[in-house]
């Protein structure tokens, strides 16, 4: 009778497990002097693990080291076959002095004809500039006493949390100066936004936050975390009427609408995925749930989310995506 050995199954590295020995091989090649080498290694751990300060510092340090490797330094020996004659020192140090001044000179000359062409050339456009730029530095003009000294106050009542009196103080500068709408529009935004925290995080006031956030939108529509925050306002007050027995479908949409919008400004932002997957999922929409959830893991597959995403999954009874890193 045949006896066949059984070997036993290779086990299936955690990301954990990974990263560690990632990171080994590549202290390994940064003492060894192959920084090459080690940058690979640790830019294989950044992709398993992206949020790691120490693996982004180590990676720098390769980085660094590595573009000092590559510093040609002087020759301290001529070349086999090469005499040199070997002069006082007087003799050498005057013509490389004066060689030197020459270039430098030279250098000199070239880099003024360039920036004279170009001021003539663009000359239309540099004054264009120069007007921009001189309003730009107007905005708090000195004459307005009263908006800056309301823009002041408004920013000391912020920093104390005060956000009610910063946004009525803020709104009367803006009364006064009206040239400069769009910046202390963004700063209103700013304290509408940071109120809306308040009411989210400290009071569970989710219907002001939501109000609070929405009006963070309407003057500053740049920004994806404002977005993202008023999903989650969306979907909190949904939640809780759908807990009531009270209307929550239209708050669903609209935390879903809200995230969407802010994975069009951002779309690595994590918490808008899986905001947005919670939404679905109380709508009973479980395809797009699924689409979210397998997003977060392709974008961070070694992230927290990721995690919670994969159990979401199984939970649901859907296939997990395999990652290029499990494959491994």
């Amino acid at each position: 009778m045949e006896i066949h050995e059984i070997k036993p199954k290779k086990r299936t590295l955690t990301p954990e497990e990974k990263i560690e020995a990632l990171l080994k091989y590549g202290n390994k090649a940064l003492k060894e002097e192959q920084f090459k080498k080690a940058e690979a290694y640790f830019r294989r751990a950044l992709q398993i693990s992206p949020f790691r300060k120490d693996i982004k510092e180590l990676l720098a340090q390769s980085l660094d080291r590595a573009a000092v490797e590559m510093t040609p330094d002087e020759p301290d020996q001529p070349a086999p076959g090469v005499r040199l004659r070997v002069k006082h020192s007087s003799e050498r140090a005057q013509p490389r002095i004066s060689l030197r001044a020459g270039l430098w000179i030279l250098a000199f000359g070239l880099a003024c004809l360039t920036v004279l062409s170009c001021l003539l050339f663009f000359s239309d456009e540099i004054q264009t500039l120069l007007t921009r730029m001189s309003n730009l530095g107007k905005q708090f003009d000195p004459v307005q006493k009263n908006a800056t000294m309301l823009y002041d106050q408004s920013q000391a009542l912020a920093k104390q949390g005060r956000y009610d009196e910063a946004i009525a103080t803020l709104s009367d500068a803006l009364a006064l100066n009206l040239p400069n709408k769009k910046f202390i529009n963004d700063k209103l935004a700013e304290f509408y936004h940071e109120k809306g925290n308040q009411l989210y995080y400290n009071d569970s006031n989710y219907s002001e936050a939501q109000q609070m956030y929405q009006k963070a939108t309407d003057l500053n529509s740049g920004v994806a975390v404002y977005f993202s925050d008023l999903g989650w306002a969306y979907y909190m007050v949904g939640k809780r009427n759908l807990n009531t027995g009270r209307p929550s479908e239209r708050y669903f949409r609209g935390a879903i609408s809200a995230f969407q919008r802010s994975l069009e400004i951002d779309s690595g932002l994590l918490l808008s995925y899986r905001g947005a997957a919670l939404a679905y999922v109380s709508l009973k929409d479980i395809s797009n749930a699924a689409l979210m959830y397998q997003k977060i893991i392709e974008i961070a597959p070694g992230s927290d989310d990721a995690g919670t995403a994969r159990r979401q999954l199984l939970s649901m009874g859907l296939k997990v995506p395999e990652t290029s890193t499990e494959q491994e």
